[in-house]
């Protein structure tokens, strides 16, 4: 006996004509990626999918809107001296979870340079405030957000806003998405640089094109993926012989 077809249902769609160009087509284009990767029976019709994925965009972008998030701070220890040396920044949506899932929609929806953009812009305040003269935070930017005209000439404006932190803003490149045009994102970086922010290049070796970035782009410091770490002390660990050698590539860079 064969196994059921499945049918989904999707006859007609609208969309808020004041919604950016393209974004009807990327919705339905991860609805459909939603869809399809749900291994358990397929009970709801594309239809729902797409009516969810809709729903889930209108609140992310209130919530940005809205700066209706709150940050979460993780110091970063240096082994040389057990120091906090800074504190990188996590955003969290609504409840107290791991907001991956809606990033990772943001990012297929070309939204995330919002959110990103209104991160930073509330790590500034937090540097900005009189009791944090010796703060140093870093915060998080998509890859995908840096490629962004517009995004890059707006942090770049904020960055000059910040100049009474000056080199205490770190901004740390998520490789979630990956960086195209590796000359232009160069370019942007040299000129965060020049604005006096750190650049990070987040999960290093986590993508394909790890080498190509560290290649091409002038960051400061690369912070590497933790499947590399969790068994550096092993006994004849092939990733602890990784990362030596890469600690010392980075040295010679």
């Amino acid at each position: 006996m064969g196994l059921p077809s499945v049918k989904p249902s999707l006859d007609s769609l609208e969309f808020d004509p004041d919604s950016a160009p393209g974004e009807g087509l990327r919705t339905l284009r991860v609805a459909l990626d939603r869809f399809m990767k749900d291994d358990g029976p397929k009970t709801d019709s594309l239809r729902g999918a797409v009516q969810r994925t809709v729903a889930e965009v209108d609140r992310f972008k209130s919530a940005v809107a809205a700066k209706d998030f709150s940050l979460v701070y993780q110091p970063v220890v240096d082994l040389k001296t057990y120091e906090v040396d800074h504190y990188e920044t996590f955003v969290r949506l609504g409840q107290d979870s791991s907001p991956a899932d809606a990033i990772h929609m943001a990012e297929e929806m070309d939204l995330i340079q919002d959110l990103d953009l209104a991160v930073v812009q509330a790590v500034v305040q937090q540097l900005l405030k009189p009791a944090n003269k010796r703060l140093k935070l870093a915060a998080n930017i998509s890859a995908r957000s840096l490629l962004r005209p517009a995004f890059a000439e707006r942090l770049l404006t904020t960055l000059r806003y910040a100049q009474p932190a000056r080199g205490r803003l770190i901004f740390e490149i998520t490789e979630s998405a990956a960086l195209g045009d590796l000359h232009r994102a160069d370019a942007l970086v040299r000129g965060l640089r020049r604005g006096g922010a750190g650049i990070c290049l987040d999960g290093f070796g986590s993508g394909g094109a790890a080498f190509d970035y560290l290649r091409a782009v002038s960051v400061d410091a690369i912070k590497i993926d933790g499947r590399y770490i969790r068994d550096l002390s092993a006994p004849g660990s092939r990733n602890g012989v990784m990362v030596r050698h890469l600690s010392q590539l980075c040295r010679e860079l």
